[in-house]
């Protein structure tokens, strides 16, 4: 009898080994029973690190100053509701209402992904404000709500172009870019009618 190579023999014992390998493979297939962990190959996609994360700076005086600025508008707009005398004023206030109040719940949405709370408040200076505006009637009180409204619009469509351009987090940006043509169109409009009323 001939005696095998050293080679000749580790191939034998190699290709043993696969076969061996190959039919646990089949039978645990055939059975139903999941592969081991070594045979299994990693098919799940990876995750998308979350827009959450580190939120910046800018970031978060972004939803503090969006929040309270729209908080106001709303309550503005409900006064006017309740004291303008011109129609074109209070046609303005309802659609401040409507728009900021779809624009409050769209920024709650984004900034809760970033784990960001709005605030429920309105800004410090707009409490005198509104106590200036509660004490007046008629035209004087269209007359400073108009212009309250265009200074505020001035302000918005600046801080929702700092976010657009500069903000960090995706989700914050993205409402930023969609929600300033909306502004945009707001300051026309207040421009509008302070030109038509001669305000």
């Amino acid at each position: 009898m001939k005696i095998k190579s050293p080679l000749a023999i580790a191939a034998l014992s190699l290709l043993s080994a696969v076969y061996m390998f190959a039919t646990l493979v089949a039978i645990t297939v055939m059975s139903g029973n999941p592969l081991p962990a070594f045979a299994q190959e990693n098919t799940a996609a990876p995750k998308d690190p979350p827009h959450s994360q580190n939120a910046a700076p800018l970031d978060k005086k972004f939803v503090m100053e969006a929040s309270q600025a729209g908080n106001a508008e709303v309550d503005a707009g409900n006064m006017a509701l309740r004291k303008a005398s011109s129609a074109e004023v209070k046609a303005f206030a309802q659609k401040m209402v409507d728009d900021h109040s779809k624009a409050g719940n769209d920024l709650t949405s984004a900034a809760n992904k970033a784990g960001l709370t709005p605030s429920k408040d309105t800004p410090p200076a707009y409490k005198s404000v509104a106590s200036n505006l509660a004490a007046l009637n008629g035209k004087a009180f269209d007359k400073a709500y108009v212009n309250q409204q265009l200074d505020e619009h001035r302000k918005a469509v600046a801080l929702f172009k700092e976010e657009s351009a500069k903000g960090g987090n995706l989700d914050l940006k993205e409402f930023a870019t969609r929600t300033l043509p909306t502004l945009e169109m707001h300051l026309k409009h207040v421009e509008g009618v302070k030109s038509a009323k001669g305000f």
